[in-house]
C-alpha cells in the first residue's frame, strides 16, 4: 500500500515538474549590465531613460539630462568615451548616420554630431513652432524621413526631412495624430490622443504622399496605446485592456485577428517575439505559440527598449541592460 502510494506521489512530483520546466517561463539571464557616472557627480541621477544604438555605438540618457556615448565593440566590456550634458529635458534619442537626434521638450529637436564620438559637436537645433514655446516629446526615424511630437498648442506630429541634418526641413503636420508608434509601407500607425484624448486608441494615415497624409481609419475601442509594431505584415498593438494582432492589408477596414488580456508599457516587437515590460517585470512573448511568456526577469523600472542586430537594449532605472534576442 505504501508503495503505491509513494509511487503515485513520485508521479505527480515528476508531471508537476514536467510541466514547470516545460511552460514555467525561464529566467532571462543578460550578458552586461552597464551602469555610467556622470562627469557632475552632485547632479547623479540613477535613474536611466533613453538609448538608441548604431553599429558598436551606444547612446543612453538619463533623468539628469546626461548622454553617455558608449563603445559596445565588446558587449561584454563597455567602455564610455564621452559624455554630453545639455539643459532643459531630454526625452528621446535617436541616431541617424552619424548624426545624435535629442528631443529636447522645452528646446526642440537639437542635432549632435557624433562623427568623432569621443567629441560630439552640437550643429544644430530645430523648432518646431518656430518659436520658444513647445513640449516636444517622441522622436521615430524612417529612411531620411523623422516624425516628431510636439504636444504644445494644438499638439502638432511634425513630418520632417532629415537627409541633411544640418538643414532640416518641414515636409507637412498632422493635427489629429498622437506621437508616432509604428510605420508599415505607407501606412503611419499613431495613438489618437487628440482626437480621443489619452492615447485611447489608434489612427491610421496614408502617408503615400508625405505633404499631404490622409487620416483613412479611427479606432477608440482598443483602449489606451502604449506601443505598436508589425509583425507578418499585421499590425500588434500593446495597450493597457490587453494585446492585439490586427490584420490592416485594407487600413480602410482593419480586422481584429486576435487579442490577449495582457497589459505591457514599453515593447518591441521582432521575429514573432514581443519583447515588453510589464510592472517591474521584462518578458518575452512568443506570438506564434498563443502569446506565451517563454522568459522573464524582475526589473526595477524599465524606460525604454530597443532591438538591434540580435540584441535587445534596455534602459531601466540602474543603467544598460544588454540581452540576447534569440536566446
Amino acid at each position: 500500500m505504501k508503495t503505491k502510494k509513494l509511487i503515485s506521489i513520485s508521479i505527480l512530483l515528476i508531471t508537476i515538474f514536467t510541466i514547470y520546466y516545460l511552460y514555467y517561463p525561464k529566467q532571462w539571464e543578460y550578458i552586461e549590465h552597464y551602469q555610467p557616472y556622470p562627469v557632475k557627480l552632485e547632479s547623479r541621477n540613477y535613474k536611466y531613460k533613453n538609448v538608441s544604438v548604431q553599429g558598436n555605438r551606444i547612446f543612453l540618457s538619463d533623468l539628469a539630462n546626461h548622454i553617455f556615448i558608449l563603445d559596445s565593440s565588446n558587449l561584454h566590456n563597455i567602455v564610455e568615451l564621452s559624455q554630453i550634458i545639455l539643459e532643459g529635458n531630454i526625452t528621446d534619442i535617436k541616431i541617424y548616420n552619424d548624426f545624435l537626434f535629442v528631443v529636447n521638450s522645452k528646446v526642440g529637436l537639437q542635432i549632435i554630431d557624433v562623427t568623432q564620438p569621443d567629441n560630439p559637436i552640437m550643429v544644430d537645433t530645430y523648432f518646431p513652432t518656430g518659436e520658444d514655446g513647445m513640449f516636444t516629446t517622441d522622436l521615430l526615424i524612417s529612411g531620411d524621413t523623422a516624425f516628431l511630437q510636439d504636444q504644445f498648442g494644438k499638439k502638432y506630429l511634425h513630418i520632417l526631412d532629415i537627409h541633411d541634418p544640418k538643414n532640416i526641413e518641414t515636409i507637412a503636420l498632422i493635427q489629429e495624430g498622437g506621437y508616432p508608434l509604428a510605420i508599415h509601407r505607407d501606412l503611419l500607425v499613431t495613438d489618437s490622443a487628440i482626437l480621443g484624448w489619452n492615447h485611447k486608441g489608434i489612427n491610421l494615415f496614408d502617408i503615400s504622399d508625405l505633404e499631404n497624409p490622409q487620416l483613412i481609419y479611427y479606432e477608440s475601442a482598443y483602449g489606451i496605446t502604449t506601443d505598436a509594431d508589425f509583425n507578418n505584415g499585421n499590425l500588434i498593438l500593446a495597450t493597457k485592456t490587453g494585446v492585439y494582432s490586427v490584420d490592416v492589408s485594407n487600413p480602410r477596414n482593419p480586422i481584429m485577428l486576435e487579442s490577449h488580456k495582457l497589459y505591457y508599457y514599453n515593447a518591441v516587437i521582432q521575429n514573432g517575439k514581443i519583447f515588453a515590460s510589464v510592472i517591474l517585470n521584462l518578458r518575452v512573448i512568443d506570438i506564434s505559440k498563443n502569446m506565451r511568456i517563454k522568459l522573464r526577469r524582475k526589473m526595477p523600472q524599465v524606460r525604454d527598449i530597443v532591438y538591434y542586430e540580435g540584441y535587445i537594449y534596455i534602459a531601466d532605472d540602474t543603467g544598460l541592460y544588454i540581452f540576447e534576442a534569440e536566446e
